[in-house]
């Protein structure tokens, strides 16, 4: 096994998986794909019984992929048909390790490549690494070491820049850097840095788009003195408070749970407590779940927020981070409309669960986050249809985008 030069978060140390004494599971609610290698390797499985299992349960995909999942494993009752009744892997404990996929190898690490360095970090719909990553209240920060790495170790997205700096992209490390210690400077509440990383945001786009690339360094510093000079505090002040359009948000969510058919049942319990907590049903007026949202708000969640801010934090620099931000899309401004999103139904799910309750504890607040990020991550085409029913309502621009970061 070799070791490479690799970008970790410094929390990738302290993360085990702790096995059948976790209260979840990894091996269900979700797609569970097969890689080329490990594939092959099923349809010559010695044990009969076993392989006859394989057979019935793993399905070749026939349209699409690529050689990291050229088959799926066929859920049964939304569950891994190979977990045993103690939460284990039967292919793992009757064949050994080595079948397992690189899928389920990995989880719940991901590797990006950025300029040939491999980066390692943990996707939060584990239940063990969102506690790892949220519960830090340090800033979180980054080593580069020597660590093992094989050639199971797939990379979901590669980006390199040129040295040319021809586009906008190519200042990925210049732009990584400023972004991220915005979202981690504690002087300002996380509403203020998410809104002041929306004005760095649009002005690097209006540059990438009045072919400017060459001030981006300028803007990026000058920007970032001001940051650093207190100059943004309070600046949400005269952002207006329109609490309608998270709820009409919220009940749109409802209904694409039921469109796309969403068999989460601990998401659905999120949803159904949204639903009750906020009074989301038809009946309701938007006027009187405003008033519950409201009051959900200022007596719940901003006082917990206040306390423990270092988890959305940590959240938001995990995701900027793993999702190779701000060059994930075509412009900076719709990567940042993406950070955004996430954030806003996070903060939503929070408030809704807040006001049945009438309070949050920092355990359910992990959980909840953990169950939206295994919701979204597995399950795309959910988030995109968020994400298209927001361009549908015109709210992709930063007023708006201003408006549901301060509700």
């Amino acid at each position: 096994m070799k070791k490479i030069p690799m970008l970790i978060p410094k929390y990738i140390k302290e993360f085990k998986c702790t096995g059948t004494a976790c209260e979840d599971t990894c091996c269900g609610c979700w797609k569970i794909t097969i890689d080329e290698r490990t594939y092959k390797k099923y349809k010559k499985i010695p044990d009969y019984e076993m392989r006859k299992k394989v057979e019935k349960y793993v399905g070749r995909n026939r349209v699409g992929g690529d050689k990291h999942e050229v088959a799926k494993i066929r859920l049964q009752n939304s569950y891994c048909p190979f977990l045993n009744s103690d939460k284990l892997c039967e292919l793992q404990l009757k064949l050994g390790e080595s079948y397992l996929s690189n899928t389920c190898a990995m989880y719940p690490r991901l590797h990006t490549r950025v300029n040939g360095v491999m980066e390692q970090g943990l996707t939060l719909s584990c239940i063990e690494a969102a506690r790892v990553v949220l519960l830090n209240q340090d800033v979180m920060e980054f080593d580069q070491e020597e660590r093992e790495f094989t050639d199971r170790d797939i990379y979901l997205q590669e980006f390199k820049t040129r040295p040319e700096y021809l586009s906008w992209k190519d200042y990925f490390w210049d732009m990584r850097i400023v972004m991220i210690s915005i979202l981690q400077n504690r002087s300002y509440t996380i509403e203020e840095r998410l809104l002041i990383l929306g004005l760095l945001c649009k002005e690097l786009d209006q540059l990438a788009k009045e072919q400017k690339v060459d001030d981006i360094p300028y803007s990026l510093n000058r920007f970032k003195q001001k940051v650093d000079a207190n100059l943004y505090k309070n600046i949400l002040d005269d952002i207006p408070s329109i609490v309608e359009m998270q709820l009409k948000l919220g009940k749109e969510l409802i209904d694409i749970r039921y469109e796309m058919g969403i068999n989460d049942d601990k998401y659905n319990r999120y949803i159904s407590e949204i639903i009750v907590g906020l009074n989301l049903t038809v009946d309701t007026s938007l006027e009187k779940s405003s008033d519950i949202y409201r009051e959900s708000y200022e007596n719940y969640y901003r006082p917990f927020m206040n306390e423990h801010g270092y988890i959305f934090e940590n959240y938001l620099v995990n995701y900027f981070f793993l999702e190779l931000l701000p060059v994930n899309k075509e412009s900076v401004f719709e990567s940042y409309v993406g950070l955004i999103l996430h954030y806003i139904i996070i903060k939503l799910h929070l408030i809704g669960v807040a006001s049945i309750h009438k309070e949050l504890e920092v355990e359910n607040v992990i959980d909840l986050i953990h169950v939206l990020c295994g919701t979204y991550e597995h399950n795309p085409h959910y988030f995109n249809r968020i994400l298209r029913l927001l361009k549908e309502n015109g709210y992709i621009d930063l007023a708006h985008m201003a408006i549901l970061i301060k509700n």
